[in-house]
């Protein structure tokens, strides 16, 4: 059986627990519950169908009761029953148990122990991601021409729960360059995209996400706390992060990190062998930020989609 994935409304945060390990999403309230009544619409369908072919009011109705459903059990992440929903809902139980079903069936619900009650599933997930493909889309252009003007492998990563998801990557010229899978899970603490993304969270938050104690993946790794909150205050001030060879020996890195429109954290990093970074780091800023604000009034509609 496969793990269990969902996804809950927690203190204004779009949150994920995936084998009981949190995973924050860091979406704004507001477009959770905006997306919710979209899942809700599409999740709904074929129940519309099912209630009435040719009633349009009907068919509203269900959407809006699926909406309800969502959001009720967006607040409750450890799972509601079938009579707790209908209760918070004020509607009959025979209709929650219809609407359940419904959504149950798309993977848009899904069973969970406690009382044999419901929680939010792993199709919500799936619909959630999806938009980052479009950010993907749209940043690349923006790399590719990135990598032209600095000569180096360019990365795009997205904040994965406690890590640093790489989701694009367009590889430099130089045979000697540092080269990662797209799909590769990186630490926040240890390299220049994940201290980027870091940084756009709050201090609080940053404490969540950081997998401590520290690990030091070099001799050079920050593993002190309060040493690496100092850092993260200035990066975030800056702009720019960077990887001194603290993730892999001979390997630097700079970064700098953007939310698109739904919130969510991506960083633009570029890693760089020790040899040439250090005569090349300087000249990397102003590109880097460059880009990163083309991207960023790109992706919130203020220019066209070209680099």
């Amino acid at each position: 059986m496969g793990r269990r994935l969902s996804i809950a409304l927690v203190a204004g945060r779009q949150i994920g627990f995936e084998g009981g390990k949190r995973l924050d999403f860091s979406w704004p309230e507001i477009e959770v519950y905006r997306i919710a009544v979209v899942f809700a619409a599409r999740a709904i369908g074929q129940l519309t169908l099912v209630q009435d072919r040719n009633s349009d009011r009907n068919s509203i109705q269900v959407i809006a009761r699926a909406a309800d459903v969502l959001r009720i059990l967006a607040e409750s992440p450890e799972g509601l029953s079938l009579a707790e929903i209908a209760r918070e809902t004020g509607l009959a139980r025979s209709t929650i148990q219809r609407i359940v079903k419904a959504l149950a069936d798309e993977q848009f619900l899904e069973p969970t122990s406690k009382r044999g009650g419901y929680i939010l599933g792993q199709g919500l997930l799936r619909l959630a991601a999806g938009p980052s493909r479009e950010v993907v889309m749209i940043a690349q252009p923006f790399l590719r021409q990135l990598a032209l003007d600095v000569d180096e492998t360019v990365d795009l990563s997205m904040l994965k729960g406690s890590t640093a998801l790489f989701v694009e990557h367009i590889a430099g010229s130089h045979r000697l360059a540092a080269l990662s899978a797209v799909g590769t899970e990186f630490p926040l603490h240890s390299t220049a995209n994940g201290k980027a993304l870091l940084a756009c969270v709050s201090a609080e938050r940053q404490i969540e996400l950081l997998v401590q104690p520290l690990r030091a993946d070099t001799s050079r790794t920050i593993t002190d706390l309060s040493a690496l909150q100092t850092q993260l205050r200035q990066i975030a001030r800056s702009g720019l992060a960077f990887d001194l060879e603290e993730h892999t020996d001979g390997v630097c890195a700079i970064g700098t990190a953007f939310l698109d429109s739904l919130g969510r954290a991506y960083s633009i990093s570029i890693p760089v062998p020790r040899q040439r970074f250090d005569q090349k780091c300087v000249a990397l800023e102003a590109p880097l930020l460059a880009c990163r604000d083309r991207l960023i009034a790109t992706i919130h509609g203020s220019l066209p989609t070209k680099a």
